[in-house]
């Protein structure tokens, strides 16, 4: 089943591609952020949900950032990807 998994929802995208798309959005507020800042923020985030070992959040962190990277940038900034429960760095 886990293989399986995999092939159909493949793996998340790294911080770093999720942050690229973010910046390149001019629509979604991003005041003063750098890639660097950005993908800073978003692999201690990474750390935090796998430091509490919560499957849950886990996924629907990589979840988000699936959502970013698929998404078009009016789409996002209209909220398509938000998650109230997610801290969005």
């Amino acid at each position: 089943m886990g293989i399986l998994w995999l092939f159909l929802f493949g793996c998340a995208p790294d911080c770093e591609k999720t942050c690229n798309k973010l910046l390149a959005c001019e629509e979604v507020d991003t005041p003063m952020l750098s890639l660097q800042e950005c993908t800073s923020s978003c692999a201690a985030q990474e750390e935090v949900y796998a430091g509490w070992d919560d499957e849950i959040k886990q996924n629907a962190y990589d979840d988000m950032k699936r959502c970013i990277v698929d998404s078009e940038c009016a789409d996002i900034a209209d909220g398509v990807c938000y998650d109230e429960d997610l801290y969005i760095w």
